[in-house]
């Protein structure tokens, strides 16, 4: 095997165990469920670390209504739509979770309103949120700043520790992507 390939698994290796030390206080570990290849790797981990600690997951789809502000279909059709949508999300979201740990008690919930609200009032007796860092795509420029991420507002907001995970499946907050032992950053708390 060349040495490069091991260096990889070696670092694989590594990020996995850090994922799992992650910290954690009492209660579900909660995850919100963004479709996506971070929002994937979100549940991926989240199960992972439900399973590790024996927590009950949670997956938290919000449905905003802001997104059918100029679709000119009638307010019921749409709202059909978005429940339908969600509905699918939870569903493919707890397949995923079921196939990394079929043990985990898993619990899904639909919500409806902003997704700042839902989730913070969903994670006040949590253990842990788990969030899609949204890097599935580059992110659109509106004049010379970019969007803030969901994600930021999360880590400074949330009730509880947050661990944002990228489309990679690591810790989207290791500014440096080092895999030591000190690679994972606390998130929620004080």
């Amino acid at each position: 095997m060349p040495q490069g390939s091991k260096t990889v698994e070696t670092d694989a290796l590594l990020s996995e165990l850090d994922m799992l030390r992650h910290d954690v206080s009492a209660g579900d570990i909660v995850v919100g469920a963004a479709y996506g290849i971070s929002g994937y790797q979100a549940v991926r981990w989240a199960t992972h670390i439900a399973q590790a600690r024996g927590r009950r997951l949670q997956i938290v789809r919000v449905v905003r209504e802001v997104e059918w502000l100029l679709d000119p279909r009638p307010l019921e059709e749409l709202i059909a739509a978005g429940d339908r949508l969600g509905r699918n999300v939870l569903t493919d979201y707890a397949g995923i979770a079921r196939s990394v740990a079929s043990e985990v008690e898993i619990r899904t919930r639909l919500l409806r309103g902003s997704i700042y609200t839902e989730l913070v009032r969903e994670t006040a007796a949590a253990g842990l949120l788990v969030v899609g860092a949204g890097d599935d795509c580059q992110p659109v420029v509106a004049g010379d700043r970019a969007p803030r991420p969901v994600a930021d507002w999360f880590t400074e907001h949330a009730p509880c520790p947050v661990l944002v995970v990228d489309r990679h499946g690591h810790n989207a907050r290791d500014d440096n992507c080092a895999h030591t032992e000190d690679s994972i950053a606390r998130y929620g708390e004080g």
